[in-house]
């Protein structure tokens, strides 16, 4: 007896056992076009005891086969049949019943809202929102996961797709355009999917784990840019790590060949909220000081946009710009500018060309005001968001202009 109880506690902890390692299993690309879905398992080895099975659209007739092997880390690829193309919601589940949401893995929706089970995955915090959905791969490109959260802006167009394999590491390098006297960085020449570091000289300081911050082209509904003209892509900058982490990226540093007032000029759009206190997501100008300090910048809270000074930029002050509304404000691209005026030590900033604001400078002694670069920090406890961004523009500018006149 005290046999056969050894045996049955034995199987219960072996099935435990694989039952926490299915947990380890997710969707990481996903080709409606070819009803392909690659699924990665983050964890220990292990072999599936039995079929694990996806749901879309409440169709639940494709699965993960019993004694299918996953090794630690490894893509392995499944056909999901009449996967819908345009829109639909897909999940792994762990067993039936289906409309028990302990049972979902890990899943997403894409092209619509309000699909399936989406309200059910939702409820759990699997998904953002029964009505939130990423974009819908055109055909030739993939949908693909950024490794870390459960919600729409964590899956991104791939133009590159590696169905049933990791994502390359190298995706080659395209010329960064940023230079002394001016110069715009759009990100058109980019496929969508690219990390920000395929631009020459465009690093990214990253502390977090895997997925947690990247900054990525991509191309999606909530990024429409009804009123900018021709630009058809952008950067998605993704924090999000709440730690006190190094989560930033520069653009290339600008050397002046004398002392120069200049011009910075983005547009930017928030995702999410920003933080309501602590730490907020700065986009700042930085001034060589031994290695690179910030000096001044446009900052987003949750009550609004601020110019700030700060670092080696001069006595910390700050001015708001911009009331903000949330979640009204989400998705609202605004054009951003941050003009820096030496002769009068004064920086004033603009949002879509209008009235400006200003605070005064005072650049630290060991600072060299002709050495200079574009920043994103979003470090800091409690700090993480979503942005987009667009067209990062720099001009050199000369003592007698509207922005001198501006301040007289």
């Amino acid at each position: 007896m005290r046999y056969q109880i050894e045996l049955l506690a034995a199987g219960l902890a072996v099935s435990m056992g694989v039952s926490a390692q299915v947990d380890n299993l997710r969707i990481t690309e996903v080709d409606p076009d070819g009803d392909q879905v690659e699924v990665t398992n983050v964890g220990d080895p292990f072999t599936t005891s039995a079929n694990r099975p996806f749901c879309h659209g409440f169709d639940y007739f494709s699965n993960i086969p019993s004694g299918t092997q996953f090794d630690a880390g490894q893509a392995r690829l499944f056909t999901v049949n009449n996967l819908d193309d345009p829109a639909t919601d897909l999940w792994i589940y762990r067993s039936s019943p289906f409309g028990n949401s302990n049972n979902i893995i890990h899943g997403l929706q894409y092209g619509a809202g309000n699909i399936g089970r989406a309200a059910l995955a939702s409820g759990i915090g699997l998904w953002s929102g029964a009505e939130t959905f990423a974009p819908a791969p055109p055909a030739g490109t993939t949908l693909a996961w950024d490794g870390f959260g459960n919600t729409s802006f964590d899956w991104y167009v791939d133009e590159t797709p590696s169905l049933g394999s990791a994502d390359p590491d190298d995706f080659g390098t395209v010329a960064s355009t940023l230079a002394y006297p001016s110069g715009t960085r759009d990100f058109e020449s980019l496929l969508l999917g690219d990390l920000l570091s395929v631009i020459q000289d465009w690093p990214i300081v990253d502390s977090s784990p895997p997925g947690a911050f990247t900054v990525r082209t991509v191309s999606d509904v909530m990024g429409v840019p009804s009123t900018r003209g021709t630009s058809t892509q952008w950067m998605r900058i993704h924090d999000g790590d709440p730690a006190d982490v190094q989560n930033r990226f520069y653009g290339p540093t600008i050397s002046a060949p004398e002392l120069s007032n200049y011009e910075w000029f983005f547009f930017a759009a928030p995702e999410a909220p920003p933080p309501a206190s602590g730490n907020f997501p700065r986009f700042t100008i930085q001034h060589s000081d031994g290695g690179f300090a910030n000096a001044w910048g446009i900052e987003y809270r949750l009550d609004g946009i601020y110019l700030v000074v700060i670092g080696v930029g001069g006595v910390p002050a700050e001015i708001l710009m911009e009331s903000s509304t949330y979640p009204d404000d989400l998705g609202q691209w605004k054009e951003l500018a941050l003009m820096v005026d030496f002769d009068t030590n004064m920086v004033s900033a603009t949002i879509d060309g209008g009235a400006p604001v200003a605070l005064p400078i005072s650049l630290a002694p060991s600072a060299n005001p002709a050495e200079f670069r574009f920043c994103y920090r979003g470090e800091g406890v409690g700090n993480v968001g979503t942005f987009l961004m667009d067209d990062v523009g720099f001009a050199a500018t000369q003592a007698d202009t509207i922005f001198r006149d501006s301040f007289e």
